[in-house]
């Protein structure tokens, strides 16, 4: 079942239709909105595809771009043929009744009655609506809500849809969280992560900036008066505190490497 049938001239808006089309198709789903090259397919008779569209549409939906009143290869205006499309497009919702909306892309002028065959002359009187290229987005979401607020049968607008439940903490729910099995380990201005269960349990903590550890003492009270270099309470001079740093390097090394 056709909804929406996008009318068009290739030359004038085809971009502008291609875009119309993704939003209308993202609204409605593809198969309730009328795109004749996205529509029709392979081998199917588009005449036909066509009219059969145009039957069952509940509202058709006219881009008018800057060149919409364009002369063909004769000299003659496309508009002025009884055979063009577009002309035929918007001839038949006119006759059904369907809502038929002038859409203005850019800077399209307003369409006079004068400049248009006398079965598509209504359209001129019809208010439309504007899509420009630097708010195409929101211009076309509003043309859709209006679209839907005039013929309800389409489905409730944006506005009026139910809002989903957002979480208490909105925050906490999409702040990165890290893995509790992972450690942070920091050496040589780099910044990795060691599986907890690699490291040893039977060491005492040191604090040292590239040792994991869950506490971090406080610096001797007399590091300063001995002019021992101090890292957070680690004293590299200490034999026994090296050995332990060069063991857990070792398999910080190994870890990393695996």
């Amino acid at each position: 079942m056709i909804d929406v049938f996008m009318s068009y001239r290739t030359a004038d808006a085809a971009y502008g239709a291609a875009g119309c089309y993704e939003f209308f198709a993202a609204r409605f789903g593809p198969d309730r909105v009328f795109r004749d090259c996205t529509s029709v397919l392979p081998g199917e008779v588009y005449p036909q595809a066509i009219k059969k569209a145009l039957e069952e549409t509940r509202a058709l939906v006219a881009l008018i771009g800057p060149d919409w009143l364009v002369a063909g290869a004769e000299g003659q205006r496309l508009i002025d043929r009884p055979e063009d499309w577009v002309r035929r497009e918007i001839g038949r919702g006119l006759e059904r009744g369907i809502l038929v909306v002038p859409v203005l892309l850019n800077e399209a002028g307003a369409l006079l009655p004068s400049a248009l065959p006398e079965d598509i002359r209504p359209l001129a009187y019809r208010q439309a609506a504007r899509v420009h290229h630097r708010t195409f987005g929101s211009d076309v979401r509003r043309l859709i809500d209006q679209i839907v607020e005039l013929v309800p049968e389409l489905g409730p607008s944006d506005s009026t849809r139910a809002t989903p439940d957002l979480p208490h903490d909105v925050l906490s729910s999409i702040s990165p969280q890290a893995p509790p099995h992972l450690v942070p380990f920091e050496r040589s201005g780099a910044r990795r992560s060691i599986v907890s269960s690699d490291l040893p349990t039977n060491l005492p903590s040191t604090g040292h900036k590239g040792v994991c550890s869950r506490q971090s003492p406080a610096a001797s009270p007399d590091a300063s008066a001995r002019g021992r270099p101090r890292l957070g309470g680690f004293d590299p001079r200490s034999e026994l505190q090296d050995r332990r740093l060069a063991c857990l390097t070792r398999r910080y090394e190994a870890a990393m490497q695996s």
